[in-house]
């Protein structure tokens, strides 16, 4: 468990919903129960090198108000909006400058004050209050920090992908990804233990050098194996990982028999969108698809987990029905 996850444990306490008995408890008794299974072992060139955010703290904290407010210096607001897109991507950062240009109005020019009399961090306060998930994004930009990715000779990582439900593998402040947080945050209905309960969910995780570093939260019915998003650090944004990722995840369908499998086109953050592109290169046939829910589990193809609206949209291969060994479980 990180120090980000256990001081978000106790900052959340009295703040989010307080019906989900045993919180905590429950998510250190999925933790310790949890296992290790289909894992598969890949090695990847690292020799091209990706964008990076050589930002301190204090840095992405300017950034990240500049960005949402504006300065009137047009070459410093493109610098702060720069910054925070390579981490959260366009789409977001665009949502969160129009909720808080029209929603939030008040905390918008209380906040604009502190920022010209140069108190960031009573900036961040102020914005802190607006229920926007968007600019709750855009905050949460200030404690991100890369993962340095070491290639081992000849240039190549070894990722170890496997699938897993220990809540404390799926960290939201390294891979940016609000399901991940221990309960449900401001404007997302499901948390990391709801999501881990659901028995249809399947969550990849990505290690690479033994370090978690990048995801995948799935859903499988009987015939259709959908992929959520794939998730990461800006680290893991790059195109020999991403490459690997897409041929892991095709795998895992087959292991299942689906008959095809989904990429969600309804993305999120800046990874997923980046896989996207990379999906989308590919020329893969474009539809969309019913997936069978358990509405039961809580979970709704409105909701946040399985993004888009049901039928899903994205790009589907058809597959072969085969049946794949399964690789051996092992206890975490």
């Amino acid at each position: 468990m990180t120090l980000d996850q256990i001081a978000l444990f106790f900052k959340s306490k009295n703040k989010f919903d307080p019906n989900l008995p045993g919180l905590y408890t429950n998510l250190l008794d999925m933790a310790d129960s949890s296992t290790e299974s289909n894992k598969l072992l890949y090695r990847v060139s690292l020799s091209a090198r990706t964008e990076n955010v050589n930002y301190s703290k204090g840095q992405l904290e300017r950034f990240a108000v500049e960005a949402l407010l504006g300065t009137g210096d047009r070459e410093r607001d493109d610098d702060a909006r720069s910054a925070i897109k390579m981490i959260v991507g366009e789409k977001v950062l665009n949502r969160a400058i129009n909720d808080i240009n029209t929603s939030f109005k008040e905390v918008r020019d209380l906040a604009r004050q502190a920022m010209k009399s140069g108190l960031y961090d009573t900036a961040c306060d102020f914005l802190s209050e607006a229920s926007s998930p968007a600019i709750l994004d855009v905050l949460s930009t200030r404690s991100y920090e890369v993962m340095e990715i070491s290639a081992g000779r000849g240039g190549a990582a070894r990722i170890e992908a496997l699938e897993t439900k220990n809540p404390l593998e799926y960290d939201g402040n390294r891979e940016h990804v609000c399901i991940y947080l221990p309960q449900a945050y401001d404007g997302y209905s499901h948390s990391v233990v709801t999501l881990m309960k659901d028995e249809r969910v399947v969550m990849v995780s990505y290690r690479i050098n033994g370090s978690p570093i990048g995801s995948a939260p799935c859903y499988f019915d009987d015939n259709t194996f959908l992929v959520n998003s794939v998730e990461g650090n800006l680290s893991f944004r790059r195109e020999a990982i991403l490459d690997t990722v897409f041929s892991d995840l095709v795998k895992r369908a087959e292991m299942r028999s689906a008959r095809r499998i989904v990429f969600n086109d309804d993305a999120y953050n800046s990874t997923p969108n980046f896989f996207l592109d990379m999906v989308r290169d590919r020329q893969i046939r474009y539809g969309s698809v019913k997936v069978n829910v358990d509405m039961s589990t809580g979970l709704s193809v409105s909701d946040n987990f399985l993004e888009s609206a049901n039928p899903v949209k994205g790009y589907i291969i058809d597959l072969k029905r085969t049946t794949s060994p399964r690789a051996h479980a092992v206890k975490h």
